[in-house]
Parts: structure tokens; sequence; C-alpha cells
């Protein structure tokens, strides 16, 4: 699981210099890391298979979607309390 440090690392550099909003920033840099992963699987499995098209705009609005829908259904699940983060993973950044 990749994204997570990467969103973190995104979300502490720029909240070095804007305070108060290290979450949306890490929602953010998360969300932005499933969107490349997605983009990357897709190119992946292109060249795999030798189907030669090419990524079309209908392939990168499926893949915005699909990790738009991932990201608020975990955040449906934080706030309904079935996903708890670890306290720890915020400590001693911006407050959290």
């Amino acid at each position: 699981m990749i994204n997570l440090p990467i969103a973190y690392a995104f979300a502490y550099l720029v909240s070095l210099f804007f305070k108060d909003i290290f979450v949306p920033l890490m929602i953010f840099g998360y969300w932005a890391t499933n969107i490349v992963g997605f983009f990357l699987l897709h190119k992946g499995g292109i060249e795999l298979l030798s189907e030669r098209r090419s990524y079309s705009r209908k392939d990168f609005l499926r893949d915005v979607l699909v990790s738009l829908a991932y990201t608020i259904l975990i955040i449906i699940l934080l706030s309904v309390g079935q996903l708890d983060l670890h306290q720890g993973l915020f400590a001693g950044v911006n407050g959290y």
C-alpha cells in the first residue's frame, strides 16, 4: 500500500506552508495517487494483452469516477465508525 505514505508526505510538505489543511491535503493526495494507479494499471493491462488502443477520455473519466466512489466509501465508513484511523499516524502533525 504505497498510496498512503505518498499522500502523507504530500500533505505534510504542503502543510508546512499552509497550516490547518493537512487532512484535506491527505485526502486529495490519496485520491490523486488512486487515479494515477488506475491509469498505470490500465496502461499496463493494455500492454500485457497487446491491445493497441489509446487511453481515451472515457477511460480517464471511468478511472476518476471509480477513484471518487472509493474515496466516498472510505469517508462514509470513517464517519459511521466502521473504520478508525490509528491515532498515532497523525500524531505531531499540525495538531492531529
